[in-house]
């Protein structure tokens, strides 16, 4: 072979090596971001957003609605989809309690790591009644405290059960 076309292949086959690893360190980057973004949901759900969700359930039981609180690790549903970490909040309204939790007014609030935000998703139907379920926006993991959880949850109810 040619000595030109042979230092012509191994500066290709250099650049092609270093473009390869270049691409592994930010992919390597990526995921070492995510997994930390992953876990302060996970700390912050635990610290503060299962305490607000417990109490503001505790007060609203007192009033006669039962709640339900679930949480949901990252998990991978196929090859191509993950389900978020997530935690939700649902007002059980009416006499069957026996449905899935999205079938009730709720407020699920999800780690979408990607992004390093929080996307919250509120629904106000119920068994037997119309209402609204979407997105309700994307906050950043700091800016969730118990004071703004339990406002959207009065919010939720007023727009729910009113």
């Amino acid at each position: 072979m040619d000595k030109n076309v042979e230092k012509q292949l191994a500066e290709f086959f250099a650049a092609h090596d270093t473009k390869k690893e270049s691409v592994r360190q930010v992919k390597s980057e990526r995921e070492q971001k995510e997994a930390a973004f992953l876990s302060q949901f996970v700390e912050r759900r635990a610290s503060i957003l299962r305490p607000a969700f417990e109490s503001f359930a505790k007060a609203v039981e007192m009033r006669g609605i039962k709640c339900r609180i679930e949480e949901q690790e990252e998990k991978a549903l196929d090859q191509h989809q993950v389900q978020s970490a997530a935690i939700t909040i649902a007002f059980v309204v009416g006499n069957d309690s026996h449905r899935r939790l999205s079938e009730y007014p709720h407020l699920t609030i999800s780690c979408e790591k990607h992004a390093s935000m929080l996307t919250l998703h509120k629904s106000t139907m119920s068994p037997g009644r119309g209402g609204q379920s979407g997105p309700a926006g994307k906050v950043g993991i700091q800016d969730v405290t118990e004071n703004s959880l339990h406002q959207s949850l009065v919010e939720l109810l007023q727009q729910s059960l009113l």
